[in-house]
């Protein structure tokens, strides 16, 4: 292994002993008038295995770093040394906290901050609107259009009674457990995608949060916020 060593340790040297050589020969020939052109094709036949050299050496290093791509992707596609690999980075991480805090990156949604986003926030005029509200007026027959026209687009919040006359589920006693059955068994409401579903529980989707609901009816302190991303 040393000899080979020293045989690359000279082989460098020596190329940089010709490259010293050809960079003087260069800046002679600039200095008695030849152009670059000409300088180039009277060199072409000593200055080609170099660059030959120098494309077998990056072929080499590509060829190396592809070899060394493809075994880190080999190992974590095999899950146990997967599942290792993540168990000593989230060791090192841990180590690292009292030099960096890395869980503000970790937690961002973004690595790079955009001077132009800005957060919709709740404002005071946001708050008036609701403080303004004495009571909630109730409809059992409107139309959509005097709804929009007279209501929403005026942020004026109302009660539709008869809206959900024609639900299913109203034929019998409403409440959370049917509500909760009726939304399980229907494929259509499971396959549902794009809901933004918030809960103080830690479940993620509107079918695990259902499901133990309807498996714990004792729970009674939640809240539940599904809409639609805007």
């Amino acid at each position: 292994m040393s000899a080979i060593k020293g045989t690359n340790h000279k082989k460098e040297k020596y190329l940089q002993e010709i490259n010293q050589e050809i960079q003087a020969a260069y800046e002679f020939c600039l200095k008695s008038g030849y152009s670059n052109e000409e300088i180039r094709k009277a060199a072409k036949p000593i200055l080609e295995p170099l660059r030959r050299e120098k494309f077998k050496k990056r072929i080499v290093s590509l060829i190396k770093i592809a070899f060394v791509l493809t075994v880190i992707y080999t190992l974590l596609s095999v899950d146990p040394v997967y599942r290792r690999l993540c168990m000593y980075g989230r060791l090192f991480l841990f180590q690292l906290l009292p030099f960096w805090d890395w869980t503000k990156i970790y937690y961002s949604s973004c690595l790079v901050d955009n001077p132009l986003f800005s957060i919709n926030r709740i404002t005071e005029s946001d708050c008036q609107v609701c403080k303004d509200v004495l009571e909630i007026k109730r409809f059992n027959q409107t139309s959509q259009d005097e709804m929009t026209e007279h209501f929403l687009k005026n942020n004026i919040p109302l009660i539709v009674m008869e809206a959900t006359n024609n639900w299913p589920i109203m034929e019998e006693s409403f409440s959370i457990a049917n509500l909760s059955e009726g939304y399980l068994d229907d494929s259509r409401l499971n396959s549902l995608g794009g809901c933004v579903f918030e809960t103080n529980l830690r479940f993620r989707a509107p079918q695990t949060f259902l499901h133990n609901l309807k498996t714990y009816p004792e729970m009674d302190q939640w809240y539940v916020h599904c809409s639609h991303p805007s």
